[in-house]
């Protein structure tokens, strides 16, 4: 039972659980068949499938004839938790897993999800702890934050079909990293009364029946929104008075702060979102405006070169194309063009495959090149982007 397994759990040590369905049958905490709730620090729980450490199926921790109590709390520092999925089986008030009274960002969950809750993942009266690689659906609330809960970092995590994706009330601050927010039943995320300023960098927020981000009078308003893309959600991107800065953000409209680095689609950015399919295309006006759009902050010592993309996926360029005309002296070079957002094209020769070097670089509406300095032998080259 994992009950029984917290009950006798101290600092150091790690539990492993089996792939299958755990019944919680109890609301008392570390006991059999109860909720689990260790009171220590310094420890790791993983679920596994067949073998220790193999990430295989979730063991699933089952609400059954319980109400208004969480599954699994993580309280405390040093605590690493994998693996686990949550089932609340839409019986009232339950949380999937709940952060309380974690500090410094020892404490995280990996690659869990929760599911049929009021709450997936539920955050209180915490100071920073990471939520990361997971995953939530058909809660109410997907992800939530309140009562002095500064902050829960969100990151890489699948956030959809719930009532409200994220929502931070009464003091509680979520930051979102790299997250899919799409096709909730209400907003995507949602700040509520005096929830502090969060920020969102690279996120995708689509689909959603409410806005993309909405907020409530009182929300504090120092927010940063930076390479995220909204489209498609049915009340708009952005509503309520939210203000702050919002960079380099694909139809952020609605933001009553400072905007910097705008771009409006006029299509669709995805391959197939109906199907699920968030990837952004290469269509003009859609995806191709996401490409390589991403903010490139100018700081000492650091060139940016080829800028992210905007949203939770990052393209993949193949590579390009490479004809060499070598009949006689001087060949000629020819390539295609990079279709991300460049500055130009590095032409590279050497004996070998694998030893070349630099040779010349030409601007971006340059596909040819015509090397006058070899005029007989054998040479390998290559083009880059940069």
């Amino acid at each position: 039972s994992p009950g029984m397994a917290a009950g006798v759990l101290v600092p150091g040590n790690s539990v492993f659980q089996r792939s299958g369905t755990y019944n919680i049958t109890s609301v008392t905490a570390n006991v059999s068949g109860g909720v689990v709730s260790p009171q220590v620090n310094n420890y790791t729980w993983q679920g596994y499938g067949a073998t220790r450490g193999d990430n295989g199926t979730s063991p699933v921790f089952l609400a059954s004839g319980i109400s208004t109590v969480t599954l699994f709390t993580l309280f405390g520092s040093q605590i690493y938790v994998t693996n686990l999925a949550f089932n609340g089986a839409n019986l009232a008030g339950m949380i999937g897993m709940l952060f309380e009274y974690t500090c410094n960002y020892s404490t995280m969950a990996f690659r869990c999800v929760a599911y049929n809750c009021i709450s997936g993942f539920y955050c209180r009266l915490n100071y920073l702890a990471l939520l990361t690689q997971c995953e939530s659906y058909a809660n109410t609330n997907g992800v939530k934050a309140e009562n002095n809960s500064f902050a829960l970092m969100v990151r890489s995590c699948y956030i959809h079909g719930n009532s409200i994706g994220v929502r931070a009330d009464n003091q509680g601050a979520i930051g979102l990293h790299h997250c899919l927010i799409v096709n909730n039943t209400s907003h995507g995320y949602s700040f509520g009364y005096q929830s502090r300023a969060p920020a969102m960098f690279a996120c995708t927020l689509s689909g959603n029946g409410g806005y993309g981000v909405s907020a409530d009078f009182g929300t504090q308003n120092a927010l940063v929104f930076e390479n995220c893309i909204f489209y498609g959600n049915t009340s708009g991107s952005i509503g309520g008075p939210v203000g702050g800065v919002i960079r380099n953000c694909a139809n952020g409209t609605g933001f009553a702060g400072s905007v910097e680095g705008a771009i409006t689609l006029t299509a669709s950015p995805f391959v197939n979102a109906a199907g699920g399919d968030f990837r952004l295309n290469n269509v003009a006006g859609g995806g191709a405006l996401c490409r390589g759009a991403g903010y490139a902050p100018a700081l000492p010592a650091l060139t940016a070169v080829n800028a992210q993309d905007l949203g939770v996926y990052q393209h993949a360029t193949p590579a390009l194309a490479l004809a060499v005309n070598a009949t006689g002296a001087n060949p000629v070079l020819t390539w295609d063009a990079d279709s991300r957002a460049v500055t130009g094209y590095v032409i590279s020769r050497g004996t070998t495959a694998t030893n070349k070097a630099d040779i010349a670089t030409v601007a971006l509406a340059t596909t040819t090149y015509t090397d006058t300095a070899v005029t007989s032998g054998t040479f390998f080259y290559g083009v880059a982007s940069y």
